[in-house]
């Protein structure tokens, strides 16, 4: 089959709590390493526990950061009291998920999710704005892209970073969230999409969903203080 070219955002925070430098942003990161697979009618997944405590709901982000099984799996993220709420500041539940995948059993891997209060402000120059949007955003056979709109960030382009994650699980069958595009990161827009596997079946669509959105005005590293 044809390979695509892909450009790949991420962000990387070493383990701790800390805050934004000069700001009262609180952010941190946490690892485990997961027994439980999630798939498309079973969401158990793996209660957590903030390091610091927030005053308003965190926006979360998550990867499957091992690869112990060969088979696919990827992160999700929810409340504690339904799997359709994103989370909060005092309840969230990770783990991985393979969706309609007919195959559901996957060895143990590590997690790895980092909260950050929803704001904006700027880290080394670095202009940054988190938040978790409202619940819009669909599947690939739906009719992408799905739009967000910055609240402070302006002027985006290629050079600019965004980090997504669904928050919270509506549908049922499973669905990570994408940037859309070439021109995903564009004035104060991100453009994105929700991708189903198509193992079970072929169809993509998604029923709407909340996307948590990390975005960076450029690439670039910053210093954090331990909090």
């Amino acid at each position: 089959p044809q390979v695509e070219t892909e450009d790949l955002h991420y962000i990387v925070v070493e383990k701790g709590k800390f805050v934004i430098p000069g700001s009262p942003t609180k952010i941190e990161a946490q690892s485990y390493t997961s027994p439980v697979t999630d798939y498309a009618s079973s969401y158990v997944g793996t209660s957590q526990s903030y390091l610091h405590a927030y005053s308003s709901d965190p926006a979360i982000f998550g990867q499957v950061m091992s690869y112990n099984d060969q088979d696919w799996s990827a992160f999700w993220t929810s409340s504690t009291s339904s799997r359709s709420n994103p989370p909060t500041s005092s309840s969230i539940v990770t783990g991985k998920n393979v969706g309609e995948d007919t195959d559901v059993t996957r060895g143990d891997e590590i997690i790895g999710w980092i909260a950050i209060d929803q704001s904006t402000g700027s880290v080394n120059g670095t202009e940054f704005e988190a938040f978790v949007g409202a619940s819009l955003v669909q599947g690939m056979d739906n009719d992408p892209p799905y739009s967000y709109s910055f609240q402070s960030l302006s002027g985006m382009n290629s050079n600019s970073v965004a980090v997504l994650t669904k928050a919270g699980e509506k549908g049922g069958n499973y669905g990570y969230a994408v940037l859309w595009g070439s021109n995903a990161l564009s004035g104060k827009t991100v453009r994105m999409a929700l991708v189903e596997d198509q193992i079970g079946d072929d169809e993509r669509n998604h029923v709407q969903e909340q996307v948590a959105v990390l975005a960076f005005s450029q690439a670039g590293q910053a210093r954090l203080e331990a909090a």
